[in-house]
């Protein structure tokens, strides 16, 4: 379960020193990765009251992540996903040790400049909404068969999609547009190009550049998967561990069976492919995610319950086909929807990766991980 949490306070200035932090290379890719977006330089600053302040702290042990330095002589940081509007974004805690607000100013990161977005100016009031995972029941999940997305759980592709649609929009001659708004166009496994695409565009001329554009896409995917997609770290020490101990696994993905070639030799060449009993593909029912129709597939090959089964993903498309199809579910931090749409899906377990999910199962003490 979850529930909002507000925050409000007042617009202040700040000391400039945030805009090279949230600039840094691995910041900004620990903050696609974990949060959905890339951070606008810098941050708006917000002095909220001594209550709010109190509350925050506590909150700060139940949903926050960490920003990792590579290596030393950076510093680290802590984020917790809010909700400003309709914009998401997170509030930024800096390691103590270079800390220069005190405990009632918050700095908030989004993927635009937030005074702009808002119309804000200093002094004016604002509230953030923080989505708090509220505890559940100790214990492991006591199941016998996981199945798994593909993108953005086991293979990292996220990157290759935004590729691909940054690709076509320049092939085509239109200006690019911002990574948020393609996640928009990406919900439910399909691609809407209207929302990508100029709005001033004839009518007459749209259904005739989408052609093009899917045609341009089919013709550049080999060599963009080619060139970016990879296992997620972890992968194949966490499926060779789940079959050590039994577990059945198969795999659904909203894949059309055509592109699957560019995506599973990455698990025949890591030596792991042969551990999934079942793939189901975008083809392969009449209805795909977030219907449960490949779900159910799945689970009828592989000869397993769904009440024993558990359905591991990325998306709330996938925590929706889980549910449906009468399964327990996990969503992962590392593809395309951030924590805030995940929780509000209300998933048996969110993980930061697979890599979390080993010890999430209960698996008697004779199977042991390797």
């Amino acid at each position: 379960m979850s529930r909002d949490r507000i925050i409000a306070g007042r617009v202040v200035s700040g000391i400039g020193k945030a805009a090279a932090f949230t600039q840094l290379e691995w910041v900004r890719g620990q903050c696609r990765e974990k949060l959905g977006f890339e951070p606008y330089p810098g941050t708006l600053n917000l002095e909220i009251t001594e209550g709010d302040a109190a509350l925050l702290e506590g909150l700060w042990q139940k949903g926050c992540l960490e920003l990792v330095p590579p290596m030393d002589g950076f510093c680290t940081g802590k984020v917790m996903r809010v909700r400003v509007g309709d914009i998401r974004g997170a509030i930024l805690l800096p390691e103590a040790s270079v800390r220069v607000h005190g405990d009632r100013i918050i700095e908030v990161l989004a993927p635009v400049r937030l005074k702009d977005a808002l119309g804000l100016k200093e002094g004016d009031g604002l509230s953030l909404s923080v989505w708090v995972a509220e505890p559940r029941e100790e214990g492991a999940l006591k199941v016998e068969t996981v199945i798994f997305d593909l993108d953005g759980t086991l293979i990292d592709s996220t990157d290759a999609y935004f590729r691909l649609v940054e690709m076509t929009l320049d092939h085509l001659g239109f200006p690019g547009v911002k990574r948020e708004r393609i996640l928009q166009a990406s919900d439910n496994g399909d691609f809407d190009w209207n929302l990508v695409l100029p709005p001033d565009l004839p009518t007459e001329k749209t259904h005739i550049i989408k052609k093009e554009a899917w045609a341009y896409v089919r013709g550049i995917y080999p060599a963009v998967f080619e060139e970016t997609v990879r296992l997620f770290p972890g992968v194949v020490q966490v499926i060779e561990g789940i079959a050590a101990t039994g577990m059945r696994m198969g795999i659904v993905t909203s894949t059309p069976r055509v592109n699957m070639a560019h995506k599973i030799h990455l698990l025949r060449e890591s030596g792991i492919e042969h551990h999934f009993g079942a793939l189901v593909t975008a083809d392969d029912t009449p209805r795909k995610k977030p219907e449960p129709d490949p779900l159910i597939a799945c689970i009828r090959s592989l000869g397993s319950p769904a009440e024993k089964s558990l359905y591991v993903g990325d998306t709330r498309s996938d925590i929706r086909a889980g549910k449906a199809a009468g399964m327990k579910t996990a969503a992962v931090l590392t593809g395309f929807d951030p924590y805030d749409a995940l929780i509000r899906e209300d998933p048996d377990l969110i993980l930061d990766s697979v890599v979390d999910l080993p010890e999430k199962l209960d698996v008697p003490a004779t199977q042991v991980y390797r």
